[in-house]
């Protein structure tokens, strides 16, 4: 599957110590769909060998789609593609990662 446009946004912590999340995203079927890759990467998870998460979300049970997407000319992919509620799935294990260190 292939989507024509990826949409972006930073949302940047008043906290400084925090750093900035870049939240890549499509919309299928009036529904966002983000890139894990974002997710997973600043949440601290484990990638796989090729940049993406798709051994750490089949492990958690995270539903994702795989899939290409365009920004600005450049396609890239495939990327694993989750909805909101894998996102919330991998940033409650980050949360007990981090509880355990």
């Amino acid at each position: 599957m292939e989507h024509p446009r990826i949409n972006a946004m930073f949302i940047v912590s008043h906290d400084e110590a925090i750093p900035p999340m870049r939240l890549r995203f499509v919309e299928i079927e009036d529904t966002s769909h983000f890139l894990a890759k974002d997710i997973a990467e600043y949440a601290g998870l484990q990638a796989d060998e090729d940049g993406d998460f798709r051994s750490t979300l089949a492990a958690l049970g995270v539903s994702f789609t795989d899939s290409l997407v365009h920004d600005r000319g450049n396609t890239f992919g495939p990327v694993a593609l989750i909805t909101e509620e894998g996102a919330a799935c991998l940033r409650a294990e980050a949360a007990t990662n981090q509880n355990k260190h």
